[in-house]
């Protein structure tokens, strides 16, 4: 599951929503939406790209967090694995269609 940015003033310094909040606040000018805890899905989504939506965090160290299967970044092998292989066909596909 994606991380729900949310400001509610009754949330401890530090909990993941209020912190994605101030961050996808500084992004995209919204705070109520979801993304990695960082970056905001609205905005790592470009138009006429390839999407590949990720289940995981944007820093290696991951924030404390009550979903233990989330528990990894985009650098972590499995979810390397997720993203290289599109990644490949796209510059394939680059490189047959310059040819």
């Amino acid at each position: 599951d994606l991380i729900q940015g949310r400001s509610d003033p009754e949330l401890p310094r530090g909990d993941i929503a209020k912190s994605a909040f101030e961050s996808y606040r500084l992004v995209c000018g919204l705070g109520e939406v979801k993304g990695d805890g960082v970056v905001p899905l609205v905005s790592a989504h470009l138009d006429g790209a390839d999407q590949v939506t990720l289940q995981c965090y944007h820093s290696i160290t991951p924030p404390s967090d009550p979903i233990p299967d989330r528990q990894s970044w985009y650098g972590s092998e499995l979810v390397v694995d997720a993203w290289l292989g599109p990644l490949m066909e796209a510059i394939e596909l680059g490189a047959k269609t310059a040819a």
